[in-house]
């Protein structure tokens, strides 16, 4: 059962032909719960009439389970403009979670921004009447994400119904250590900076717009510092790390009419472009290993444990550096026999990997950033210079919109 709330207040005074002012209040609440019952019986009498009386098979225990969450916020914005050329925007909101213990369940959220409208101003005049609107925008705001477990910050003890050992004539029931809690536990929080630039132009026929951003997430949710095998039972996740993005993106659009059967065909092109590059900053990897790679070293993998410094995405191999020419070039170069169960060197035109700390041997060192052996980063999963265009018309009550993206 989900419910949710929501209540807002909008506020428009007049204050004169030169200002404009709007104000916003609000409130919210959610709430889901989720419960669920399952018993199980084996062996029908009658398979066309499934019935739990009519079934003389085993019977299993009640499997009971669910959870229940709830988030409460309360949010605001106000906007603020003069003469159309000097605008400014302040937003906030302050939610709680219950997923959060007491003393970390809130968290407050502000974002701001203004914007120089600067063809509105007298000195612009000359522009007119092919430019209508050359904005410069200025932005900072952060938001939370709660997204985590419901009990991640409460120690839960599992509950076996019979154990395997007989004690006094019977199988008896028993719990196992409860499950170890983070340090902290409260909101992921992202606050980006924003510049950005607006163009139109030919009575805003012709548009560009164009962002560069940074954003930093802080407080993530991540695992913690690794635990030894005799302590029992896994490391909990925490507020434990952090990473920065840079990125930026472009459009132009053109949007225009012209009459086709006596009717106006409207028609708009628009082309974006976009790209960004994530690096870890902070993460519990003393060690800074690499983990274990998906699939064959060869062919390349991610690390599966990040670590202070990685760009997200990247991917880590041994590099390859031609063919063997000959015998007397199989002898003279690195020993490969590391690699000899997918790669064993036999005969000359198979391939060599390179050598890249010079030790006379092919290998993956300690596995750590500061010992990769002859590992290294040869590539990066993360689509670059993504781009998007769309596409569309309108005639005579007939529409097509398409959206191609690669």
């Amino acid at each position: 059962r989900y419910q949710s709330a929501n209540a807002y207040l909008n506020w428009s005074p007049k204050l004169g032909d030169d200002h404009t002012f709007k104000a916003l209040a609000g409130w919210n609440i959610e709430k889901q719960k989720y419960e669920t019952l399952t018993i199980k019986r084996e062996g029908f009498v009658t398979a066309s009439k499934p019935s739990f009386g009519l079934m003389n098979g085993t019977t299993t225990d009640p499997t009971v389970g669910g959870y229940i969450w709830s988030y409460v916020g309360a949010f605001f914005r106000f906007n603020y403009g003069y003469k159309g050329k000097y605008l400014a925007e302040v937003s906030g909101r302050y939610d709680g979670s219950s997923k959060f213990p007491t003393n970390s369940k809130w968290g407050f959220f502000p974002s701001a921004s203004v914007a120089w409208r600067v063809s509105e101003e007298p000195w612009m005049k000359w522009s007119e009447e092919w430019l209508d609107n050359f904005k410069i925008r200025l932005s900072a705001g952060s938001m939370g994400n709660g997204n985590v477990d419901p009990y991640s910050y409460t120690s839960e003890m599992t509950v076996v119904t019979a154990s395997d050992i007989v004690l006094g004539g019977g199988l008896p029931s028993y719990t196992t250590v409860g499950s170890t809690v983070p340090v902290s536990l409260t909101w992921e929080k992202s606050t980006t900076y924003d510049l950005g630039l607006d163009l139109d132009f030919l009575n805003n026929r012709l548009s560009f717009s164009g962002d560069y951003y940074r954003r930093y997430t802080t407080d993530m949710y991540t695992a913690s510092v690794a635990l030894p095998a005799v302590y029992g039972t896994g490391s909990p996740k925490g507020n434990n790390a952090e990473m920065k993005t840079d990125g930026w993106e472009l459009s132009l659009s053109w949007r225009d009419s012209f009459k086709l059967g006596g009717k106006p065909f409207d028609y708009s092109i628009k082309a974006m472009v976009w790209d960004n590059r994530t690096v870890v900053t902070k993460y519990e990897n003393a060690t800074r290993s690499l983990g274990t790679l998906k699939g064959y070293i060869q062919n390349g993998g991610s690390p599966s444990d990040f670590y202070e410094g990685m760009e997200l995405g990247e991917i880590w191999g041994y590099r390859v550096e031609g063919l063997f020419r000959d015998q007397e070039d199989i002898d003279s170069h690195a020993e490969q026999s590391f690699l000899q169960t997918l790669d064993k060197v036999t005969r000359p035109g198979q391939v060599k990997f390179a050598d890249l700390n010079q030790d006379g041997k092919i290998d993956r060192g300690a596995y750590t950033t500061a010992d990769p052996g002859d590992l290294t980063v040869i590539g990066n999963e993360t689509p670059r210079y993504c781009y998007g265009i769309n596409l569309g018309f309108n005639w005579n009550g007939i529409g097509i919109s398409t959206f191609w993206q690669g």
